[in-house]
């Protein structure tokens, strides 16, 4: 969520089918990978969300972690007595991909998505819990708050537009303005006040010929 601006209900409907790799250069040349997400609305509009480059690795582990969970069963699933049983089993898995497009990314195995978003709350709590990241930072961290955190990020680090950053977070500059950027302070953003759009010097075109 930090590198992708989604949403959690965002994250409740999230399917592999709707994640594509993308390769491109970025401003100075270097090729970069990215994921262009495609979900459908939760809250807003429907328009592409272009995550940051750190995602394609995070998806990349999540897609392997998949394939060795597919192993384990399979694993598990030869050493059934019943020979039935192993046998139906077997086929099962074996005739089905590790990852299907229609999967959900997060926590597929629940098909009641109210169920997992309770689960995954639970999960995070958790988290935050044995991290003690509300003691050290004192403020009230929620799942939406990696939301927050991803905007800020960008409002802070970057010299992105607030409405490009608003369409590809599929929000608005008023809310960005109002909720996201209001505890952005003028020292978080003085290396942007203090910095110039680099240009190219211009070529001009020297003419030697002589006119009679």
């Amino acid at each position: 969520m930090v590198n992708s601006f989604l949403r959690p209900s965002d994250i409740k409907v999230l399917k592999h089918k709707h994640i594509n790799e993308k390769t491109d250069k970025d401003i100075d040349g270097e090729p970069v990978k990215w994921l262009v997400l495609t979900h459908p609305a939760t809250k807003t509009t429907a328009r592409e969300v272009q995550t940051m480059p750190e995602c394609v690795e995070i998806y990349k582990e999540l897609v392997k972690f998949r394939k060795a969970e597919h192993a384990r069963r399979i694993k598990e699933a030869k050493v059934i007595k019943d020979i039935e049983k192993r046998k139906k089993a077997l086929d099962e898995l074996k005739n089905s991909p590790y990852i299907d497009p229609d999967d959900y990314v997060f926590f597929p195995t629940y098909l009641n998505r109210t169920t997992m978003m309770s689960t995954w709350g639970r999960l995070f709590r958790e988290v935050v819990a044995q991290s003690k990241l509300q003691e050290r930072t004192g403020k009230n961290i929620q799942l939406y708050t990696l939301r927050h955190t991803s905007i800020m990020f960008r409002l802070i680090y970057s010299q992105v537009d607030t409405l490009v950053l608003a369409k590809n977070a599929r929000t608005s500059q008023a809310v960005i303005e109002q909720f996201y950027g209001a505890h952005l302070t003028t020292a978080q953003a003085r290396k942007q006040l203090h910095s110039f759009i680099e240009k190219k010097p211009m070529k001009i075109k020297v003419d030697n010929g002589f006119s009679g």
